[in-house]
């Protein structure tokens, strides 16, 4: 469970410092995990990590996107717990990796097109549906 905390711990710092190098850094804590989302005209990641069994995560996931009529599920690999999904012109992919048997890294990726609004809004209300869904509690801090 160390490897897993510690691999989660080095992602979360090279995501913070590929958006020192590249765009904005803010953070927001969920289930006592650090959420990191980087944004830049271009693009948004998001990475939390739940304490959730993987599987139910994914089902939550897929359970808010597709029930949700602002979003169109693009793609799907249920096997791999990935998602893409698209609102308007607007695309994004989600990504479920277990780092232990009740604890799951979630990752979204979205992008924007040129000359449009970026997609944080998107991303993180996926990432805030997903865990009331759970029942996860979260709160927002912008750094």
């Amino acid at each position: 469970m160390l490897k897993g905390r510690n691999t989660s711990y080095l992602l979360g710092l090279l995501l913070i410092l590929t958006g020192l190098t590249s765009g904005c850094v803010a953070t927001f804590f969920a289930a006592a995990e650090t959420v990191v989302y980087l944004e830049n005209v271009r693009q948004t990641i998001a990475t939390v990590n739940l304490k959730a069994n993987p599987d139910k995560v994914y089902a939550a996931a897929l359970n808010r996107i597709d029930n949700n009529p602002k979003l169109l599920i693009t793609a799907r690999n249920d096997a791999s717990r990935y998602i893409e999904f698209s609102e308007g012109e607007y695309a994004a992919s989600l990504k479920i990796s277990s780092v232990s048997e009740d604890t799951s890294q979630l990752t979204i990726a979205s992008y924007t097109p040129l000359g449009k609004q970026n997609t944080t809004n998107m991303v993180l209300m996926t990432v805030e549906n997903i865990c009331k869904e759970l029942n996860i509690p979260y709160r927002i801090v912008k750094n």
